[in-house]
């Protein structure tokens, strides 16, 4: 069987250099697997969250986007956002501590391997729809228990503090928050799949940018999370959940609110938009039929 291909590289050579690849990497990162865990997991975590919050801080600036945007743009609170951004930094020295400590043992535990070759691209692909799966399902139900009247105040308000969303507040929250609301359902599906490292790393690449496209306030007709908004939760959702601090406690997907009827306040709010327009907010998304229980998020004070 010949090992060259049509482009004259030997194939076998490839699929070695492929093999070998994050084997050599690891023999150059330091002694602890865990470490090299949680060094890898903070620079595509920190990369990704500086390039996607950079990206709608820009349009932001450049303004030439601005029809997209769900409402009027306002000022920010200075005070506010040196708060977050100082959380923010602190956040992101401590993450690979926090991943190393508590994150590595589990996906020890389970398998999920940082040497050897990538899985094809097919098992890549489902892993990452079933960890969309999975952290939709897992964030919905561990949001909506952030704003029971018990636990609101002391654990999910901070994060609550922006009712007009901006890309950089996605991570704004306190630390159970982090832990509890975001962590776990971010994690879960590669510790249930026995993700490669590199497809967790993606995974992780496309979990940021869908929290920082949720928060950023734009609608863009090209994003991929607004592409599909019968089934897609929407950075619309989001808005409104951050407007109204009511319902729409979904992430990827909006099967869970419509099921359990949590998008019954978001659905009148776009119906009562469409007939009585208000010129700070446009309407977006196609809007869903008939109504449901309201949501039971704590109303801010």
């Amino acid at each position: 069987v010949s090992t060259q291909s049509t482009w004259g590289v030997p194939a076998l050579h490839l699929l070695r250099a492929e093999m070998d690849f994050w084997t050599e990497l690891r023999a150059h990162g330091p002694a602890s697997d865990g470490l090299f865990f949680g060094i890898l997991i903070e620079l595509v975590h920190g990369s990704s969250f500086l390039l996607f919050t950079g990206i709608y801080l820009a349009l932001d600036r450049v303004g030439a986007f601005d029809k997209y945007r769900i409402r009027q743009r306002v000022v920010q609170d200075p005070k506010l956002t040196r708060s977050t951004i100082k959380e923010i930094i602190l956040s992101h020295v401590l993450t690979v501590p926090y991943i190393w400590l508590l994150v590595w043992p589990v996906m020890s535990w389970r398998g999920v391997s940082i040497i050897g070759p990538a899985p094809p691209l097919a098992t890549a692909a489902l892993q990452i729809i079933g960890s969309m799966l999975t952290e939709d399902f897992l964030f919905y139900w561990l949001h909506r228990a952030m704003h029971h009247r018990l636990i609101y105040k002391y654990v999910h308000k901070q994060h609550h503090s922006y009712k007009n969303t901006v890309s950089y507040a996605a991570e704004y929250s306190s630390a159970i928050e982090q832990s509890v609301a975001n962590v776990i359902p971010t994690y879960s599906g590669p510790v249930l799949f026995r993700m490669h490292i590199s497809t967790l790393l993606f995974w992780l690449f496309l979990r940021m940018w869908e929290t920082a496209d949720a928060h950023s306030g734009y609608v863009l007709p090209w994003s991929p999370w607004n592409a599909c908004l019968a089934v897609q939760g929407g950075t619309a959702r989001h808005d409104f959940h951050h407007s109204h601090n009511v319902g729409s406690f979904g992430s990827f997907f909006k099967f869970w609110d419509w099921a359990m009827g949590t998008d019954a306040d978001f659905r009148a709010h776009q119906r009562k938009v469409v007939e009585m327009p208000d010129p700070t907010i446009r309407a977006e998304g196609p809007l869903a039929s008939g109504t449901g229980a309201a949501g039971e998020g704590e109303k801010d004070d």
